[in-house]
């Protein structure tokens, strides 16, 4: 069964990642579309693309000009989200494991529905966001909403889900919502 975890930035996405690897264990592959994508960042022609159209290659800078310029974003996706996506791909078919869990924060935005036989999002409210954004990456709120606005919104998503995982209050009480949807993603899976 191969399971596509997404939602928005600021929604806890990574820690219930975490915690899926945790529970599951050996069980299941894990692919990060992060770590994916920083990898690719570290290719020479990945570097000389990114100098040559932001004329810098740190990654913050070029944050903050994509962030501030809908044409620089879509350069920006174009280029990269093809050699992710192709990663991603290798990495499921290789997979031998019977669960293949991927992190992927742009997989309603990059229409990749078709690649998972599931998919489950992480929700918080977008005030929440907000607030987690601003602490975490210490951003004004000017910037983090642009952040946000910048990703398909969380309400669309949590409609178009298979399962949701609320993370709008303790980290104990995340554990025991990702405790439940994997108990029923995992029976669904035995009834099959």
């Amino acid at each position: 069964m191969i399971i596509g975890i997404t939602g928005s930035i600021g929604v806890g996405k990574s820690e219930v990642f975490k915690y899926i690897q945790e529970k599951m264990g050996d069980l299941a592959e894990y692919i990060d579309a992060d770590i994916i994508t920083h990898n690719i960042y570290e290719k020479n022609e990945v570097k000389n693309f990114l100098y040559r159209e932001f004329n810098t290659i740190n990654r913050k800078e070029i944050g903050k000009i994509v962030f501030s310029n809908k044409e620089s974003l879509e350069k920006l996706n174009e280029f990269m989200h093809k050699s992710i996506i192709e990663e991603i791909n290798e990495r499921i078919k290789k997979s031998n494991k019977k669960y293949v869990f991927a992190d992927i924060p742009l997989l309603y935005e990059l229409k990749l529905e078709y690649m998972f036989d599931k998919i489950v999002v992480v929700y918080a409210s977008r005030d929440i966001q907000i607030s987690r954004i601003m602490k975490r990456n210490n951003l004004s709120k000017v910037d983090t909403i642009k952040r946000i606005e910048s990703q398909m919104d969380i309400e669309y998503k949590r409609k178009k889900a298979d399962y949701v995982i609320e993370n709008m209050e303790t980290i104990e009480m995340l554990k025991y919502n990702v405790d439940k949807i994997l108990e029923k993603m995992l029976e669904e899976d035995d009834g099959n």
